[in-house]
């Protein structure tokens, strides 16, 4: 977990076979994304955080085209606003990101992956992932490639759930610590009442979470 800042506060590794590594990622990553409630038309609806079925696209493609002559680790940081998904080896020489095509950098675990169902259709990850962001309300998609990694980016829209840069600011004092309404309110310049007002609309969202009673009330990231 990486916070507003950029400095990571807490990080769990996962080692073993490919397959075990990506369902134990994906049921790891379940358990952390909270579902955000949101007004969709006319209704209030509580949908997932992120796309899941493209999180997993993206876990399992990161696995299987790897570069892995580079010893470094495939990362997976989660921030307030995004997932990033980030693993060794630039873009496979070859590929478009605008037209997909099946260019394995690793021929034979690209064979295991698609065998063990892991890989539904070859070539089909990119185009799929875009379609299932597309399809999210609150989600925008990018790919880097860069150097010797390659990023895959599900960034929530701050616009489009109705918050500000005061929200923002709220979530990253809280990613560094717990907080109560009163230190919120000294650190940002507001009065405690127009903090908790945007407290329990973060908790709406499913953003913030809250423990305590009273003067003993903390809000933190879970």
């Amino acid at each position: 977990k990486v916070g507003g800042d950029g400095v990571p506060y807490s990080s769990k590794e996962f080692h073993g076979p490919v397959w075990r590594v990506a369902d134990e990622v994906m049921e790891y990553l379940i358990g952390e994304l909270m579902d955000l409630e949101v007004v969709i038309g006319p209704r209030r609806e509580r949908i997932g955080r992120y796309p899941l079925r493209a999180v997993r696209e993206s876990l399992v493609n990161a696995i299987t085209h790897r570069n892995y002559a580079i010893s470094s680790d495939i990362l997976v940081s989660l921030y307030p606003d995004r997932l990033v998904i980030s693993s060794p080896g630039s873009l496979v020489p070859g590929v478009d990101l605008d037209e997909p095509i099946h260019i394995p950098r690793n021929p034979v675990l690209s064979q295991l992956m698609y065998d063990t169902g892991y890989i539904e259709r070859y070539g089909s990850g990119i185009v799929l992932m875009k379609k299932l962001c597309r399809e999210h309300p609150l989600v925008d998609l990018e790919f880097i490639s860069r150097g010797y990694s390659f990023k895959v980016v599900f960034k929530l829209s701050i616009n489009k759930l109705g918050l500000d840069d005061i929200d923002e600011r709220i979530i990253n004092i809280l990613v560094r610590n717990p907080s109560s309404s009163k230190e919120l309110a000294g650190e940002i310049g507001l009065s405690k009442q127009a903090v908790v007002k945007r407290l329990n609309k973060l908790i709406e969202l499913g953003l913030v979470r809250k423990r305590g009673k009273g003067w003993r009330t903390q809000y933190y990231i879970g």
